[in-house]
């Protein structure tokens, strides 16, 4: 009876464990975190639970005849068919570092001492490795519940990113039904994220861009990689607003189950600002070809080597050649031979680095050979790189002006040698006289004699000093010859009033009192070019001019109720006469205001100081 005691308690302490490991199992099974590497091990360890019952039944079954070291037919069925084998890895030994072999579980407190049977040590094993399996299990399970938690993690993580992103996103089925939309996305189409779900994404196109995203979403569905377009979507207050896409199609469990992901962009400014870029450049190419084609310039583009590459037809026109005739041509060839050389030279100075242009005048060739003068702008021009392009040249016919300029340079020289001619033979000889006749008196005998020659040269100064004032009289100006101030303004109105349509009036203030040669000079030269600006480019009802005389000072104004101007430009193309009006008060000692707005007219008044002696001193 002694002998069998051991084996009763080993079955009993087999079938507690059995037991014990089924009720774990079933535990661990309800669990909902296990995945299928889990069901894989589960599927592994249910034979061995199989096996582990059928072997207690078979050990259960051994009668008291059965020696310890008999095999029964359960011992050789378990022999034969050995617990499944599994690899080892990193958590199986973990749990097995729980767990002592199965050579070292001790026996029961109170059974024998003597040596297990081999039945005994493979039951032990198996015991050893359902409860390796218990732990690994659990191991397991604790791994799977903190992935699940960095999961719920990461997902909401993902969802704040998806919802918040400032890019729209959108999940659309192949029928373009909106599926998913993220707040992005439903700003951009302008509905709430719940209205929008199931709504067609072609509905908020514009009807130009429904058919390109139907192109889009074909193409997509056929390259299978991602792609890009641009839409515009039609407001609720008829604005249009564009999207830039990009877009991937997948392919779910089904053929026919396919999604399109698409991100959206609001390109609405980059597209404005685009087209205001093609407005500008149009504008401005407009401006351009205006000027080139009918401004009163020459026109002409150069390359790097000399050689014509275009030229307006001002350009021809001056030459007096056909634009086919000078494009063949070369720059020697129409420049004038003394001023190739500096023309060549700016040329290298600006390739070499010097200022990109350059002004000056110099002579050109027409085609029948004569030469005129222009004033001509030479650039260089650069492309983005700062790499040279072309010369563009700018030519002004100036002929005109340049004879205009010699003829007063001859009549400068003329005038100066009549004074020349007329004080050698008035003043010189005058001052001769007087010399000699006060050397005479000198040297005169007598006392009586003395006079006669100091009265005659007296009478040599009164006539030198009479012709020293027709010379002054012969300089003045032929508008105030033989009359003032008042009656030469008088006279410069009534002359323009019957050759305009525009009522002009003049009108004197005060006492006149007598004005300095040059400042009467003066103040009628501004009056005559303030009353020529107005009525060129006024476009007034009525111009007024008042010539007024004051106690301290005398004060010329022109008045016009015209289109006026704005006073930071000027007037258009007579800047030159506004300046020569201020330069000419400055050099009288007077003061000149301009007075002008847009749409209010224009008052040019200018103020000269009286002198003592002018303020006691009145015109008749």
């Amino acid at each position: 009876m002694r002998d069998y005691l051991p084996l009763y308690r080993l079955r009993e302490a087999l079938l507690q464990e059995t037991r014990d490991f089924a009720a774990n199992i079933l535990a661990t099974l309800r669990e909902p975190f296990l995945i299928r590497d889990s069901e894989v091990r589960i599927a592994s360890a249910t034979p061995r639970i199989l096996l582990a019952m059928e072997d207690t039944t078979r050990l259960s079954s051994v009668g008291p005849t059965a020696q310890p070291n008999d095999c029964g037919p359960g011992d050789n069925d378990m022999k034969k068919a050995p617990p499944p084998s599994r690899p080892d890895g990193d958590q199986r030994l973990q749990a097995e570092q729980h767990l002592p072999r199965p050579a070292e579980q001790p026996l029961p407190p109170d059974a024998s001492t003597a040596q297990p049977s081999a039945t005994e040590v493979d039951a032990l094993a198996l015991v050893h490795e359902l409860r390796v399996h218990q732990i690994e299990l659990e191991m397991q399970n604790e791994e799977l519940r903190r992935a699940q938690t960095e999961i719920t993690v990461l997902e909401a993580r993902y969802r704040e990113l998806y919802d918040f992103a400032p890019i729209g996103y959108l999940t659309l089925d192949a029928s373009c039904r909106i599926l998913e939309a993220n707040l992005a996305g439903a700003t951009l189409l302008g509905v709430g994220r719940r209205e929008l779900i199931n709504r067609s994404f072609l509905s908020f196109l514009s009807p130009s861009s429904q058919a390109a995203y139907r192109s889009f979403s074909q193409r997509l569905q056929e390259a299978g990689v991602r792609q890009a377009c641009e839409f515009s979507l039609l407001q609720s207050d008829g604005a249009l607003h564009y999207l830039q896409a990009e877009a991937i199609a997948e392919v779910g469990s089904q053929e026919t189950d396919r999604h399109i992901r698409m991100a959206l962009l609001d390109i609405t400014g980059r597209k404005r600002l685009e087209e205001l870029t093609r407005e500008s450049a149009q504008q401005f190419r407009n401006y351009f070809e205006h000027i080139f084609d009918q401004g009163p310039l020459g026109i002409l583009f150069v390359d790097l080597d000399g050689r014509f590459l275009h030229a307006n037809k001002q350009l021809c026109a001056m030459l007096g050649y056909t634009l086919g005739e000078l494009l063949p041509m070369r720059l020697q060839d129409i420049i004038h031979p003394e001023d190739i050389a500096f023309e060549m030279e700016n040329a290298r100075r600006q390739l070499g680095g010097a200022p990109a242009s350059y002004a000056k005048e110099m002579r050109y060739l027409r085609k029948e050979g004569n030469v005129f003068w222009a004033r001509v702008l030479v650039t260089l021009m650069r492309d983005g790189q700062n790499r040279p392009l072309h010369f563009l040249e700018i030519i002004e016919d100036i002929t005109e002006q340049k004879i205009a300029e010699q003829g007063r340079q001859s009549a400068i020289l003329q005038e100066r040698n009549r004074m020349a001619h007329d004080i050698h033979d008035t003043l010189a000889q005058g001052f001769t006289g007087i010399l000699v006749q006060l050397e005479a008196a000198a040297y005169a005998p007598e006392q009586e004699q003395a006079r006669v020659h100091i009265a005659q040269a007296r009478e040599l100064a009164r006539q030198s000093l009479q012709e020293a004032r027709r010379s002054v009289r012969a300089l003045r100006p032929q508008a105030l010859e033989g009359e003032n101030l008042p009656g030469a303004l008088a006279r410069l109105v009534a002359q323009i009033s019957s050759t305009v349509s525009i009522p002009v009036q003049f009108q004197v203030v005060g006492a006149p009192f007598t004005l300095p040669l040059e400042v009467e000079d003066q103040l009628f030269r501004i009056g005559q070019e303030a009353l020529t600006n107005a009525i060129k480019h006024s476009e007034a009802a009525e111009i007024q001019v008042v010539l007024s005389f004051e106690p301290a000072e005398a004060r010329l104004s022109i008045r016009d109720d015209g289109k006026g101007f704005d006073t930071q430009t000027g007037f258009q193309g007579e800047g030159f006469g506004l300046i020569g009006m201020y330069e000419r008060a400055e050099q009288i000692g007077g003061r000149m205001m301009l007075d002008a707005h847009p749409g209010q007219g224009t008052s040019i008044t200018v103020t000269i100081p009286a002198t003592p002696q002018q303020k006691e001193e009145r015109r008749p």
